[in-house]
């Protein structure tokens, strides 16, 4: 637990560091240092014990597992953040497009149709214009890959 503010504000800004250290070695392409940057991430997000910087870490490592194709692993730390309550707007946007690119990997049309029944769609409506198109656009192409023709045209229908 973060004993003082002023302890709490250096490990909030120690992760902030962290996650910064992180995306710079992997826009560098160093992916061992990515990997103990990532490692620094989740000290510093267990530091804090605060439960959205920990789901942030989880959705890291789930990124980090889709690209290096360990489905298993990517499947699994999806899941985890499906069950999650700490997992609100961005943090959300990030977990369905982490299970469409899984679902795309596998060709599993049952991931696609627990993304579609299962997600809070109604977060489109606090997206910018430009944004809410893409993500209606997305969405009923996922239903429409499930087998949801209504769902589809129900959410294509918000574009006129």
């Amino acid at each position: 637990m973060c004993v003082s503010k002023s302890g709490g504000k250096h490990r909030l800004r120690r992760f902030a560091l962290e996650i910064t250290a992180y995306w710079s070695t992997v826009l560098e392409g160093d992916l061992a240092a990515a990997q103990f940057a990532l490692g620094e991430c989740a000290a510093a997000a267990e530091a804090c014990r605060v439960p959205q910087l920990r789901r942030v870490v989880d959705l890291l490592l789930t990124t980090r597992a889709l690209s290096e194709g360990r489905l298993d692993d990517a499947s699994a730390g999806i899941e985890r953040m499906r069950e999650s309550t700490h997992l609100a707007d961005g943090l959300g946007r990030v977990w369905i497009y982490c299970t469409a690119l899984l679902a795309e990997a596998t060709n599993d049309l049952g991931v696609f149709t627990r993304l579609v029944s299962s997600a809070d769609l109604s977060m489109i409506d606090r997206l910018a214009p430009g944004q809410a198109t893409g993500a209606i656009a997305c969405s009923a192409a996922l239903a429409g890959r499930t087998g949801m023709p209504d769902v589809a045209r129900l959410l294509l229908s918000r574009l006129t």
